[in-house]
């Protein structure tokens, strides 16, 4: 009897053990992605814009070099936010970008003065963050 009790409490423990990294891993995307995002932006020298191509919204990163002009691109596309740094005049496909994180929703936009940066992980759950922009 004891070993019937013994093996149900180990197997009811793996479980809830197993919903809590879940839960915790979900909630790391989703801080960590608008984490990603919010430092992007600040450390941008020459600030960002919000554009949409191909369908797909983009927060750009632009950046001169000496011998072409560069840009970052970050999006959400196929349930990942994704990353892509190419050159300014060069061409876009959402799949070309690094997968940062899966989620479930991400979102930009902007009244000028601000960017909110929303993020939905894989459990519904969002968190959203405001970021002052420069002044240029």
């Amino acid at each position: 009897m004891f070993a019937v009790f013994s093996l149900l409490l180990v197997l009811i423990g793996a479980r809830v053990y197993k919903g809590i990294v879940s839960d915790s891993e979900n909630q790391g995307s989703v801080r960590s992605s608008i984490s990603y995002v919010a430092n992007k932006v600040r450390a941008a020298p020459e600030g960002v814009r919000l554009e949409t191509r191909n369908g797909v919204d983009i927060l750009v990163i632009p950046e001169s070099g000496v011998d072409a002009d560069y840009e970052t691109l970050i999006y959400f596309s196929n349930g990942c936010l994704r990353e892509l740094f190419k050159e300014a005049d060069g061409s876009f496909s959402p799949d070309s970008g690094e997968e940062i994180t899966a989620l479930s929703s991400f979102s930009i936009s902007s009244d000028g003065e601000s960017l909110l940066i929303t993020s939905g992980g894989m459990d519904g759950d969002t968190h959203s963050m405001h970021i002052s922009l420069r002044a240029s």
